[in-house]
């Protein structure tokens, strides 16, 4: 029977409550690396007893705050347009890193991430899941023939400008910016039109 990582048999939803607020402020305030039993005992006055049972590993209760704290989607409503849906998810995604601790928890993310492969592992996932609306928009472009490329590539390129802006150099983002992020990633990832393409264009003028 395979135990699903961040949910411990036996760590009732009061367990929970209590850990978790103690929990994410170390995480956000020092790392990953301040979440011992010793530390997370002191702080919330459970048993370090109570804490190895419930979370064995550092990465079994990192992985639970990255499932508990992942903001989700926006409410974006769906068209037939995905470029038009792009833009719209980048928005929604823009709005959502600017509610605090967005931008901490991200960072914090991405640091814990260099542990090991495990922290890792989570860390992406958790990025993943935030990325999500933008990645089905990538993934219709492609399917519908007008991008070409991997999804997770062309991803980390539309939401590139804005994770690097906002999280990682702590500058506020508006609108207009995000818009043109779009712009220029559709402009770049555009297919060049081949040689028998253009040449078909100029037969049929």
């Amino acid at each position: 029977m395979t135990t699903r990582l961040g949910r411990p048999p036996g760590a009732h939803d009061d367990t929970i409550a209590r850990l978790l607020p103690a929990a994410l402020r170390l995480f956000l305030e020092e790392g990953g690396g301040a979440l011992t039993p010793t530390r997370l005992a002191a702080e919330t006055g459970m048993s370090r007893a109570t804490l190895y049972r419930n979370w064995p590993e550092r990465e079994d209760l990192v992985a639970l705050l990255l499932e508990r704290a992942t903001l989700p989607p926006g409410d974006v409503s769906r068209s037939d347009d995905w470029r038009r849906d792009l833009e719209a998810h980048m928005l929604s995604l823009a709005e959502r890193l600017r509610a605090k601790p967005a931008r901490a928890f991200f960072a914090a993310c991405l640091s814990y991430g260099q542990r090991s492969e495990r922290a890792r592992q989570a860390a992406q996932d958790f990025i993943n899941g935030i990325l999500i609306g933008v990645s089905e928009c990538i993934e219709a472009g492609i399917r519908a023939g007008e991008l070409h490329g991997e999804a997770a590539h062309l991803t980390s390129l539309v939401a590139g400008p804005l994770m690097l802006r906002h999280v990682l150099l702590g500058q506020s983002v508006n609108d207009q910016e995000v818009r043109t992020d779009v712009r220029s990633f559709l402009h770049a990832a555009a297919p060049t039109p081949s040689r028998h393409d253009l040449r078909s264009k100029v037969d049929n003028r």
